[in-house]
């Protein structure tokens, strides 16, 4: 059987439940707290923000788990930077932390204008 897709114009995502829409257009199950239209997450009849979803093992701690892991970013939940040393959680889809995305993004930069002031013809006078 062919997935449903959501229904509102252009959106090529799969409908949710017993809905017509994905979860970003309604559909789907719906945070129980009162004024709240994000989806439930998981098992839970909650939004994250208002508590539902996986959430962080570490005592005391009552943020949300991120990813496959049962930790939140500050308790090492999450991909880490694989800069050396750094310990900081990986942003997006890079392997890097903000600060070292940026470090990387601007050496790789330089790496290409250098390999094509390399590549060009010397011009005699």
């Amino acid at each position: 059987p062919k997935a449903r897709r959501c229904i509102a114009p252009d959106c090529p995502k799969t409908a949710q439940g017993k809905t017509n829409f994905c979860k970003g257009h309604g559909g789907g199950r719906r945070c129980q707290t009162v004024g709240c239209t994000r989806a439930a997450r998981g098992s839970t009849a909650h939004c994250i923000a208002h508590g539902g979803g996986k959430r962080c093992v570490a005592d005391g701690c009552n943020k949300s788990a991120v990813g496959s892991t049962s930790h939140c970013v500050k308790h090492g939940g999450g991909r880490r930077c694989v800069y050396a040393e750094c310990n900081k959680s990986a942003r997006g889809g890079s392997t890097f932390c903000a600060r070292h995305n940026t470090m990387e993004r601007k050496r790789v930069a330089q790496e290409a204008a250098a390999a094509v002031v390399a590549t060009r013809p010397m011009v005699s006078p």
